[in-house]
């Protein structure tokens, strides 16, 4: 309920205002004026009224309240008829109103009560109180008083003086069969004054036009609860609209200058020069904005335009949508073309059409498909269904689960990633992720492999053709084809492989690292697998005096080496399925997490990781061999000590036995 609603300046007309003595009817006439807070109401609203002996208080009622449900109010006027019988006989009369807007909520009983002037009092004429006339008259009556009417159709009237009709013929009246002889600009149909001028059908307004003070009126046309509000000048309303449609009003508007609905029903203009042509529930709210038809459409935005469709939004400067179902065009001359969910945000992002993608970033565009989301600057997805262009400037030619992250990238096929700065990644048909590693990487995964200059390729890489393979500013790649066999080849790698089982060889992998059977992740050299050389030898390190500084001996290697302990053990089945080339027996080693509380230097992460994503460490046990032989030379030093002391305990026991000879051969 509006608990601003009140009414103001009512009045009341009569239907018959010179009732005879003969049958006439109770009924009466009532017009009011309703306000919405400061405003004039327009709409629908249902009106309850109840007479009554007394100006305000309880009791005093006379006669039963009456319900008038669905009253049309345009520009605060409304016209009722009411019937409280013959409650009548004289005495003051008060008429109690209470509004609510159209079948919502309680009623607001409306005050001061209005007292009602003597006008229905005509249904007494057949029995006239002081100062009443009734009967058949042979003289002139005299009306003295501006309240004074009769009624009937003056079919018994003689000598009415034509001068105060401005001496009027027929041929001055607008005839219903048309005229002749009219001067456009001096004959016309309308008000000569600031009023304005109304067309109804069937009792109804079916056309209403509005003067102003701009020399722009307002053309209010088809239902008579569409309205213009209140100081808009040169609004048009061309139809539509309903008072009881199924049982359900709808309302045309138009709040701001020069607004247009075109038609159909409870539809807007309520932005300056807007425009909506037709269709349900549609607005156009902002300056310049245009909705031209469809059902719920709003077109919000500066000179934002929704062609059509259902449920669609251009909320934001020279935004567009073309069509279609629910779809959003939210950024400054962002589009949508058309499609269902789709939403095209920041500047000037394009969506074609498809299902539920996403265009968010700058100058972004979405092709179509489904489920695809251009979210880098300048990045596109030409279609598909789940793919992202993430980076800016990036590309997802379409296919399924594709992802251009990296700026400059590009993806397309089945789940290709390409997460770096201008990769270019193509995955077939696999359904796994295929991911570069770097930027500026170019990746194919083609399962049937890559055929140039054939289309039956027999290996991963087949090349057919009399010239040669340029890798470089020199050199020749010959292809030979080995069944079952790899080579790989680039400007400082070369990667030998026989399909993956363990016996790979990569030299020069990326920073330099080599591989044998694994893919180097940490160190210079890594092997996967036992290595051997034909003839025992070491591995040497330059050990120069003259690089070395700070030398220190060596000390308490013994206590050093007591704290490491020597195990025997087997690695989990887990470790062994992703490394092939190591067997299911017994090894000997270090624990490494134990090996780091005494060498914690000489323990470092292989590179490799756990299947929770832990780093896996590694050990150097060369500090082993080096305390071994220092713990060798410190027992050696405590040998020749121990020995020193043997010997002189020897001598000393040596002569202590002679001494104690001689007491013993002296006592004999």
């Amino acid at each position: 309920m509006k608990s601003k609603l009140k009414l103001i300046a009512i009045c009341h007309l009569l239907s018959a205002l010179c009732l005879s003595s003969f049958a006439q009817g109770t009924a009466f006439t009532y017009q009011g004026r309703l306000n919405d807070g400061v405003n004039l109401a327009n709409g629908n609203y249902d009106l309850t009224f109840a007479l009554f002996s007394l100006s305000s208080g309880a009791g005093g009622q006379v006669g039963s309240a009456l319900t008038n449900s669905t009253i049309g109010v345009t520009n605060g006027l409304f016209t009722v008829t009411l019937d409280f019988g013959n409650q009548f006989p004289g005495a003051d009369r008060w008429l109690e109103i209470g509004v609510r807007t159209n079948g919502n909520g309680a009623f607001t009983t409306l005050t001061p009560r209005q007292k009602l002037t003597p006008a229905p009092y005509a249904i007494t004429a057949g029995n006239v109180v002081s100062g009443g006339i009734t009967g058949t008259y042979g003289n002139a009556v005299t009306f003295n008083n501006a309240a004074n009417s009769f009624t009937g159709n003056g079919s018994g009237l003689t000598g009415v003086n034509a001068a105060t009709l401005n001496g009027l013929g027929a041929g001055n009246f607008w005839q219903t069969t048309g005229n002749a002889g009219t001067t456009p600009g001096v004959n016309f149909v309308g008000t000569a004054d600031n009023q304005p001028l109304e067309l109804h059908v069937n009792g109804a307004r079916a056309l209403r036009l509005e003067p102003n003070t701009n020399g722009a009126p307002n053309m209010i046309g088809g239902s008579s609860i569409n309205f213009v509000s209140n100081g808009v000048v040169g609004a048009t309303i061309g139809g539509g609209g309903a008072l009881n449609y199924s049982g359900t009003t709808y309302t045309n508007s138009v709040t701001d200058d020069f607004g247009t609905v075109g038609g159909g029903a409870a539809n807007t203009a309520s932005g300056y020069c807007a425009d909506v042509g037709g269709g349900l529930g549609d607005t156009a709210s902002s300056y310049y904005a245009t909705v031209s038809g469809g059902f719920q459409n709003t077109a919000s935005g500066y000179a934002a335009t929704v062609n059509g469709g259902f449920q669609n939004a251009a909320s934001s400067s020279y935004a567009t949508v073309g069509g279609g179902y629910n779809d959003a065009a939210s950024g400054p001359y962002a589009a949508v073309g058309g499609g269902f969910n789709n939403v095209a945000s920041q500047t000037a992002p394009t969506v074609s059409g498809g299902q539920a993608n996403t265009a968010s970033a700058n100058y972004a565009t979405v092709g179509g498909g489904a489920g695809n989301t251009a979210s880098g600057t300048f990045s596109t997805v030409a279609g598909g269904y789940q793919n992202t262009a993430g980076g800016s400037d990036a590309t997802v030619g379409g296919g399924y689960k594709n992802t251009a992250g990296g700026d400059y990238s590009f993806a397309a096929g089945q789940r290709a990633k390409a997460n770096h700065q201008g990769a270019f990644v193509w995955a077939d048909s696999q359904a796994a992720d295929f991911a570069s590693t770097a930027n500026d990487q170019f990746l194919i995964r083609a399962q049937g492999g890559v055929g140039i200059g054939n289309n039956n390729p027999q290996a991963p890489l087949h090349i057919t053709g009399g010239g040669d393979a340029n890798l470089s500013s020199g050199g020749n790649f010959i292809s030979g084809q080995v069944s079952g066999q790899n080579l790989v080849i680039d400007n400082n790698e070369i990667i030998s492989r026989n399909n993956g089982a363990g016996s790979d060889l990569i030299l020069n992998f990326g920073s330099g690292n080599v591989g044998i059977g694994r893919t180097p992740a940490a160190n210079r050299l890594e092997v996967g697998g036992d290595a051997s050389k034909a003839t025992a030898g070491n591995w040497l390190a330059n050990s120069d005096a003259r690089i070395k500084t700070d030398v220190q001996t060596v000390t308490n290697a013994l206590d050093k080496l007591s704290r490491v302990r020597l195990v025997q053990f087997r690695y989990t089945d887990d470790y062994r399925a992703t490394h092939p080339g190591v067997e299911d027996r017994d090894y000997l080693n270090v624990v490494a997490q134990e090996f780091q509380r005494v060498f914690p230097e000489d323990v470092k992460h292989s590179g490799e990781k756990l299947a929770n994503g832990d780093d896996i460490l590694q050990v150097d046990t060369y500090p082993l061999t080096i305390y071994s032989a220092a713990a060798i030379q410190e027992l050696n030093q405590e040998l020749k000590e121990k020995s020193s002391r043997i010997s002189a305990l020897e001598k000393e026991l040596s002569e202590l036995k002679h001494a104690v000879e001689k007491l013993s051969n002296g006592k004999n």
